[in-house]
C-alpha cells in the first residue's frame, strides 16, 4: 500500500513538473520573442537615424594583437542578438521535443536561456549614449548583465546536479533557489560604473576570481556528467557532458565577443553545443 502510494505521489509531482515547465517554456517563449522583436526594430530605427553611438577608448577585455582579431562594434552587436535568439529558438524546440518528457534537465535549461535573454540589456548602452555616464540606469543593466551571467552556468550546474529522480519533488523549490542566488550575487557583486568595456557592458572588479568562478562550475559540471556516465555506462551521460562543455564555451565566447572570428566561433559552439547536449538528454528518456 505504501510503495503504491509513493508510485502516486512521484506520477503527480512528474505531472506537476511537466506542467510547470512548459508553461515556464511558453512564457517564456513568448516574452523573448517579443523582447528579440523590439530590439531588431529599435536597433534597425536606430541605426538608420543615427541613434546608436559606438565607444570611444573603451576596455576590451579580451585583446588579441593579430588582425583577425581586429575590434569591430558591429560583431558586438551580432553577439548579442545571436544569444538574445537563441533564447526563443532554443525555447521552442525544447517545448516540441520534451512537452511530455519529464526531464529536469531541460528545466534548469530555463535558466540558462533567461542568462542568454539578459545580455539584450548590452544594447541600451550604446543605443542611450551611456560610455561615460554614471547613472541609476547603467548601474541597472550593469547588475542585470552580471546576473545573467551567474545564472546562465549556474543553471547548467543545477541541470546535472539536481535531474535525479531523488529531486523531483524539489524541482520547483530548486529552481526558485537557483534564480535567488543567482540574483543576489549579481547585487551584491561590485560593479566599476566608471569605466565600460568594447562589449558594451559596465566594468566589474574582482574579474579573474568571476571567471575562476566560471570556469568551476564549467568543469564540475563535466565532472558530474562524466561520472554518471561510468556509474551508470551511459554513453549519453558522456555525450551531454561534451555537448554542455561546448555550449558554454560558445555562451563564454559570444559574452566576450568584440570582433568577427569570436563572434563566428562562438555561434558555431553554441548551436553545436545545444544540439548535442539536448539530443543527448533526449535520448537518455527515450531509451530509460
Amino acid at each position: 500500500m505504501l510503495h503504491f502510494t509513493k508510485i502516486k505521489v512521484l506520477c503527480y509531482s512528474n505531472i506537476m513538473t511537466i506542467k510547470t515547465r512548459n508553461r515556464l517554456l511558453i512564457a517564456f517563449l513568448i516574452l523573448s520573442s517579443l523582447t528579440l522583436i523590439t530590439n531588431a526594430l529599435i536597433v534597425i530605427w536606430a541605426a538608420f537615424s543615427g541613434g546608436i553611438t559606438p565607444p570611444e577608448g573603451v576596455i576590451r577585455t579580451i585583446s588579441i594583437s593579430l588582425p583577425a582579431f581586429k575590434y569591430s562594434f558591429h560583431a558586438v552587436i551580432a553577439s548579442v542578438f545571436v544569444l538574445s535568439l537563441a533564447a526563443p529558438v532554443l525555447s521552442f524546440i525544447i517545448f516540441k521535443r520534451f512537452e511530455k518528457t519529464p526531464s529536469l534537465e531541460v528545466f534548469f535549461f530555463c535558466g540558462f536561456l533567461i542568462g542568454c535573454l539578459s545580455e539584450c540589456m548590452r544594447l541600451l548602452i550604446p543605443l542611450f549614449d551611456l560610455w561615460k555616464t554614471y547613472s541609476i540606469f547603467i548601474v541597472a543593466v550593469g547588475k542585470i548583465v552580471i546576473c545573467g551571467r551567474i545564472l546562465a552556468p549556474l543553471s547548467l550546474f543545477f541541470a546535472a546536479a539536481f535531474s535525479g529522480t531523488d529531486y523531483r519533488q524539489d524541482a520547483e523549490r530548486n529552481f526558485m533557489i537557483l534564480i535567488i542566488v543567482a540574483i543576489v550575487m549579481g547585487l551584491l557583486f561590485p560593479l566599476d560604473t566608471g569605466h565600460t568595456t568594447s562589449t558594451c557592458t559596465v566594468l566589474w572588479s574582482f574579474r579573474t576570481p568571476f571567471m575562476l568562478m566560471k570556469l568551476g562550475l564549467m568543469a564540475a559540471t563535466f565532472s558530474i556528467l562524466a561520472v554518471e556516465s561510468h556509474v551508470k555506462n551511459s554513453p549519453d551521460h558522456l555525450k551531454a557532458a561534451i555537448g554542455i562543455t561546448i555550449l558554454e564555451a560558445g555562451y563564454f565566447m559570444l559574452c566576450s565577443a568584440d570582433c568577427y572570428i569570436l563572434a563566428a566561433a562562438g555561434t558555431v559552439l553554441l548551436v553545436y553545443g545545444a544540439y548535442r547536449y539536448l539530443t543527448s538528454i533526449h535520448n537518455m528518456y527515450m531509451w530509460s
